[in-house]
């Protein structure tokens, strides 16, 4: 694709996280060649904390892709003062000239990030460096570049399963401005698979230290904290969330059971009653693959708690708010003493005529003294609700154990098997604790997509409608115009 991204050298990134606890400034831009950068070992970790800040850039993970546009076209979290652009959002005028360029930032900074990524693996392939860390590098920027080709695929492509459009993505391999190959939807996911399997064998001596990143200082910083880098659980993670959206169970029941069985001394549930410890980054054990970033307090608090730190009231119109059914999605009328859903008041403050969303950030106090730390991108309790889903067609009572060892975590009672009595029954129902267990994450419309029923609008009465013209985005119009003329 003839990219009008502007080309940004791994060199003149101001990245984070230099022995995973502070900021690194990289000398500017056109003091630090190319070269230079990768004669050390220092300079590939540089390079890949530059991958994992730009991630974290609002344009995508540290906004758009979390709690901003995909929460949006997910109902989760809109402000609806009519004046601003998250109704016109949330309500998929995808071509309105004000949203437009957001979707075309979300193309352009998701391409951007992988050109970042193909730079380093091109000059690993080059290098005589032979330090143990230069392996995990490599595993990781493999399973970096499927991670973004495939939330590209999940914006920008058909749903896999209803397959109505065969086309796919330009899927890019090298470091440059050169035309990417646009490859068919079937081949797009072979390739996120493949990518994969060359991350599994670079990853497989993950030593998957998980000490607490605040305390990863020195040389070995790199082999630390490993649950913000991309890991090898997050491999088989990814390939279970890859495997669901194909719609083939086995291996997606293969992956995530394998997630949650030998993840075991890395991540478990929160057990009832202490889930306020995985409300927010770094997520207190379940926490499979993150982004570490001290840049989001300011734009959380001005989105969630108001600018002035004053204003978060409910239809003020200053601040994103939760969805108005939330009473109802929680299912509050069966709270018990024995039965309360712990995400309920630990994501949300209620009031009145609503709800605020707290779950980032709670308070202006919170903001100054315990800040936001970072994005939370693969947690553990999907890898659940993938397994249950996978398990129903062939063990409807195995995969209702399975969404039970969830709820209990989450202090609720368990589900009865009669509950459902089909499949649509019970994705209706899986669908419903995306929208409990994942606000602010940007799950919820990939959720909606996958599961292709009704999703209730973010008023809690409209139903939405599931189509193409709302799950797939459009192409930035200069993509279509110059870029992906090789067809695979």
């Amino acid at each position: 694709m003839k990219r009008y991204i502007l080309s940004i050298l791994l060199s003149g990134l101001t990245v984070a996280i230099s022995g995973c606890d502070k900021f690194l400034d990289v000398r500017p831009k056109g003091t630090l060649t190319n070269d230079e950068m990768f004669s050390d070992i220092q300079g590939y970790r540089d390079a890949m904390y530059g991958v994992y800040a730009s991630m974290a850039d609002g344009t995508l993970y540290g906004e758009n892709l979390s709690y901003g546009f995909v929460d949006k076209i997910g109902q989760m979290l809109v402000n609806p003062n009519p004046t601003l652009n998250d109704v016109k959002v949330s309500d998929y005028r995808y071509l309105d000239q004000t949203v437009r360029p957001t979707i075309d930032q979300i193309w352009e900074s998701e391409y951007a990030v992988i050109s970042y990524v193909n730079n380093i693996l091109t000059k690993a392939e080059e290098t005589n460096i032979t330090h143990e860390d230069l392996k995990l590098i490599q595993g990781e920027a493999y399973g970096v570049r499927a991670f973004l080709h495939f939330d590209l695929l999940r914006l920008f492509a058909s749903d896999y399963i209803q397959k109505t459009s065969e086309t796919g993505i330009p899927y890019a391999y090298s470091y440059d401005l050169k035309n990417k190959t646009l490859f068919s939807l079937k081949d797009s996911y072979a390739n996120v698979l493949k990518d994969l399997d060359y991350a599994e064998k670079l990853l497989e001596s993950d030593p998957m230290d998980m000490t607490d990143i605040a305390r990863a200082t020195g040389p070995a910083a790199y082999r630390m904290s490993r649950y913000v880098n991309f890991n090898k659980f997050a491999v088989d993670a990814l390939r279970a969330r890859v495997y669901r959206a194909m719609g083939d169970y086995e291996r997606a029941s293969k992956y995530s059971a394998k997630v949650i069985e030998e993840g075991k001394a890395c991540f478990s549930l929160v057990k009832p009653g202490d889930f306020g410890t995985v409300r927010r980054f770094p997520a207190n054990g379940e926490l499979i693959f993150g982004l570490f970033t001290r840049r989001l307090n300011e734009n959380v608090s001005s989105l969630f708690i108001g600018k002035d730190g004053k204003s978060a009231s409910v239809g003020s119109g200053n601040i994103a708010e939760g969805r108005r059914d939330l009473e109802n999605l929680y299912e509050t009328v069966s709270f018990s003493a024995s039965n309360t859903d712990e995400r309920y008041n630990t994501f949300y403050k209620h009031e009145t005529s609503g709800d605020l969303f707290t779950r980032l950030l709670a308070s202006s106090t919170e903001k100054v003294n315990a800040p936001l730390s970072g994005i939370t991108l693969i947690r553990l309790p999907e890898m659940y609700l993938i397994l249950a889903e996978s398990q129903f067609g062939t063990d409807p009572s195995k995969a209702i154990e399975t969404l039970n060892t969830l709820r209990a975590s989450r202090g609720l009672e368990p589900r009865l098997v009669s509950s459902y009595a089909t499949q649509g029954d019970f994705n209706a129902e899986l669908l419903r604790e995306y929208m409990r267990e994942f606000p602010g994450e940007g799950q919820v419309f990939f959720a909606f997509k996958h599961f292709n029923i009704p999703l209730k609008a973010f008023n809690g009465v409209n139903d939405i409608e599931p189509s193409d013209s709302k799950f797939v985005l459009p192409w930035p119009e200069l993509e279509k115009q110059f870029g992906s003329v090789g067809k695979n």
